[in-house]
């Protein structure tokens, strides 16, 4: 299987294992959340049962089903209509309610979490029965009867207790000689309030661990995968940088081994000419694996620049004159005619000649090569243009990456080290200025060097 297969398998699954931490996490909060609800409407109900148990708040019960039997009576025998029953029993419940109201606020001052929920007490059904007669006076369909509290929102509330309670007279010598039956649907509800928030309260720390331990696991996961695919990178790298110095060593280590064999042949002993011309060929091939050896070694070694003034307009020009490429034209635009920079002239040159030698690599079909100068913005600019193959704008953010080279598929089509570009990047860096770079593919591509202006 090939590496980035697994390294995708692997990314899948840790994903999927994470996925399922998270799912299990949530499952326990989710549980051990309802609990806690649970535990705290308990712990409410059994702290103000003895509010909601009292004897006044039975007496104060008791007075209103009196009242309304009696209003019950008076209706059937006729003394009072309908409307003034209504009125009545409405004035009767107000009253109730805003004593048992009194009650209740008193009753805070020993029992706190009454500041914090809502009581409602209430009659949702109430039916007299009298010598065949049955008066309907709270349907259910219609609203309730709110003797205690306030009414609630049907969302908000939960039952506390919930009833039916029966009053009966079979007594005919009584003085009112009425044989009832009085119902009463009777239920008790509460509406906890900031219930959540103080749920979330006693499971802060909880669901702090778990947050923090779920976070921990996702930084490490990330951490651990930046850690895979830098590795992967490293490794590339490597490979990459040994294929390319055993390709760049290949050729000119051919040419000394056959320059040699070919010394050592006797024929040639007589022979001055053929003899110089060889031994030009092993300075020329010794040179170009010195030059090798030196981009590597200068790529682990720290640039330290030497300040100093310089005419960077002439260092462009001497640059221009000794360029030398039999199959590549320079075009010159080298503005102002004069300028003193402080830099390091040395420096300078090698970020000018390593971009120089890259877009004579690179121009492909391409005879003709830019270099032009100018003064931006307080600082003074080195363009480098070339009409070459131009680089993608994938692979364009990674050029000055160490090691790093611009392939075709598989396949490098231009020897090199990958070490150009960062190296030039780097030296800039310690010039004070800055290397950077836009390209179109197929178009060519364009390298600006930037110094400030003192």
């Amino acid at each position: 299987m090939k590496q980035k297969n697994q390294i995708k398998i692997l990314l899948l699954f840790c994903v999927l294992v994470l996925i399922g931490l998270i799912s299990i996490q949530a499952a326990l909060i989710k549980s051990a959340f309802q609990l806690q609800k649970r535990d705290y409407i308990s712990e409410v109900k059994t702290t103000i049962t003895p509010v909601i148990e009292s004897d006044y708040l039975e007496d104060l019960q008791d007075s209103l089903s009196n009242i309304i039997i009696r209003l019950e009576d008076r209706k059937i025998k006729g003394t009072i209509s309908a409307p003034v029953f209504k009125n009545e029993l409405k004035d009767s419940v107000a009253w109730i309610r805003t004593t048992a109201n009194d009650f209740i606020r008193q009753q805070a001052v020993h029992y706190p979490v009454l500041n914090d929920i809502k009581l409602c007490f209430e009659y949702t059904e109430v039916v007299y029965s009298s010598n065949n007669t049955t008066d309907t006076i709270v349907r259910l369909q219609d609203s309730s009867m709110v003797y205690f509290g306030e009414r609630l929102a049907t969302n908000d509330k939960f039952n506390l207790i919930s009833g039916n309670y029966y009053s009966r007279n079979n007594n005919t010598d009584d003085t009112t000689g009425i044989n009832y039956l009085f119902t009463r649907k009777h239920a008790i509800n509460v509406d906890f309030g900031n219930w959540e928030r103080v749920v979330v309260l006693r499971m802060w720390g909880m669901l702090t661990s778990a947050f923090v331990l779920i976070l921990a696991v996702i930084i490490v996961f990330f951490f651990m995968y930046s850690i895979l695919i830098k590795q992967k990178r490293i490794a590339t790298i490597k490979t990459d940088l040994a294929n390319n110095i055993t390709h760049e060593l290949k050729t000119p280590l051919t040419s000394v081994a056959l320059a040699i064999k070919t010394l050592r042949n006797a024929a040639f002993g007589s022979d001055e000419a053929r003899r110089n011309e060889l031994l030009d060929v092993l300075d020329r091939q010794n040179k170009r694996m010195q030059n090798i050896v030196d981009r590597v070694v200068e790529s682990a070694m720290t640039n330290d620049a030497t300040f100093s003034d310089v005419d960077v307009t002439r260092l462009l020009h001497n640059i221009a004159t000794d360029f030398n490429s039999g199959s590549h034209n320079l075009v010159v635009s080298i503005n102002p005619e004069k300028l003193i920079l402080k830099t390091d002239a040395y420096m300078l040159e090698r970020v000018i000649q390593n971009l120089l030698d890259n877009a004579k690599k690179y121009s492909g079909n391409s005879k003709e090569i830019l270099l032009k100068s100018f003064v931006e913005h307080n600082h003074f600019v080195i363009e480098i243009t070339d009409n070459g193959i131009g680089i993608s704008e994938k692979e364009l953010p990674r050029i000055f990456e160490k090691f790093y080279r611009v392939s075709t598929g598989n396949t490098h089509d231009v020897k090199g080290l990958g070490l150009g570009l960062y190296l030039s990047k780097e030296l800039m860096k310690s010039l004070g200025g800055n290397l950077t770079a836009k390209s179109v593919t197929g178009s060519g591509s364009t390298f600006k060097i930037i110094i400030p202006l003192q």
